[in-house]
């Protein structure tokens, strides 16, 4: 039997190197989270009406959930 081009062209598939794999872990310090807290609150602070759409939804998740684990029901009729 013959070989194909196919055949005589094929190449096994070798993967990528995964990006993950050049990456470094850099240890943040303990103060990090109380630093983004201060930018984070300075950027709310700055801009109060872009914070409203987002700020009101977590509100009514916060509504919800507290109102499941506190054993009073909150339905929604569909």
């Amino acid at each position: 039997m013959t070989n194909t081009v196919l055949e005589e062209s094929y190449q096994p598939y070798i993967a990528p190197t995964p990006a993950a794999v050049n990456k470094e872990i850099v240890l943040l310090p303990w103060s990090s989270p109380f630093t983004w807290l201060r930018l984070g609150w300075r950027d709310l602070t700055a801009h109060p009406l872009t914070r409203s759409p987002a700020h009101q939804s977590f509100l009514w998740l916060a509504f919800l959930e507290h109102g499941t684990c506190t054993g009073r029901s909150v339905s929604v009729r569909t």
